[in-house]
């Protein structure tokens, strides 16, 4: 509904586009003040990403995504779409005899843009399941999982995720950028 309303007005505004050479015409879409600068809204929609996760729901978890939405997995080195990620993990994790359990860390929320448009959710979660049906065992055991979202609202009004990546703790001493990052995340906690 909003989008045929967006390109409905579009339509009327077009000849005053085209008359000012694009400098007038345009249509925005506002996000109620209310909900842009609401954390909460973030944090719910980090819990309702696992739970969906966890209960194995691909229909829900498709939704969470953008359409261009990018994610880096922790076991992989290179990105892929949201939708594609979606169906890997249906056929990996999401079998009958998949037994997932989730447990999240402290969510960290931050707001940004000029309008607080957008929102990056960082936490630490472990993260067992068991029976998958992927090519290096059926558990996956993940303690102290590192991740990052970051939200922005879809064309429907909703947070939907256009950005994750998850990582794992390697075994080796923090590099220097890993405690920028550190270091970049208590100045951001003590900003609060």
């Amino acid at each position: 509904l909003v989008m045929r309303d967006i390109c409905t007005v579009a339509d009327i505004l077009r000849p005053i586009y085209d008359r000012t050479n694009r400098q007038d015409g345009f249509v925005s879409l506002e996000v109620s003040p209310d909900l842009a600068h609401d954390t909460g809204g973030t944090l719910s929609e980090v819990r309702r990403f696992w739970s969906a996760f966890a209960s194995k729901d691909s229909q829900t978890l498709v939704r969470f995504y953008s359409v261009g939405a990018t994610v880096f997995n922790s076991s992989s080195g290179r990105y892929e779409l949201g939708l594609l990620s979606t169906a890997r993990r249906e056929r990996e994790y999401f079998q009958r005899n998949t037994k997932i359990k989730v447990e999240l860390g402290e969510i960290h929320v931050l707001v940004m843009g000029e309008h607080a448009e957008s929102a990056v959710a960082s936490y630490t979660f472990h993260f067992h399941a068991s029976n998958l049906a992927l090519a290096s065992g059926g558990v996956e055991d993940i303690h102290e999982g590192r991740a990052s979202h970051i939200f922005a609202y879809g064309p429907d009004g909703n947070l939907c995720i256009m950005h994750e990546h998850f990582s794992i703790p390697s075994a080796k001493k923090p590099s220097a950028s890993l405690a920028s990052h550190t270091s970049l995340n208590a100045a951001m906690a003590s900003q609060r």
